[in-house]
């Protein structure tokens, strides 16, 4: 269970490691203390649970799973948070992707 404090904690950390424009891979609750938009399809972190046709999901921005995948896994994010384990990192290639890697609770920060 987080408080307030541990999510100021985290976002500090992020914003330490992310420039200003560089794209940014996180919760909910970090794009908002930090001020800052999230990349289009990411709006809603849960929204890609979701199942729908192609043409729905586009006109909602929401983005597959898939496709969230394939956007970590290419190293499109400059800053990556993540609440993931191990298996999940190295399946989308994080540790070979970015250089620093910070662990935070059960979640984990990726940066370059």
């Amino acid at each position: 269970m987080y408080t307030w404090g541990d999510y100021e904690d985290i976002a500090r950390k992020v914003a330490k490691v992310t420039p200003p424009g560089g794209v940014l891979f996180a919760d909910d609750h970090v794009y908002f203390m930090l001020h800052r938009n999230p990349p289009p399809g990411l709006e809603f972190a849960y929204s890609h649970k979701l199942t729908l046709p192609a043409a729905q999901a586009a006109a909602l921005h929401i983005l597959p799973q898939s496709e969230v995948d394939r956007q970590l896994s290419s190293g499109r994010y400059r800053t990556v948070y993540i609440c993931e384990d191990d298996e999940t990192y190295d399946r989308l290639g994080l540790p070979k992707l970015y250089p620093h890697k910070e662990e935070i609770e059960d979640c984990a920060l990726f940066w370059r």
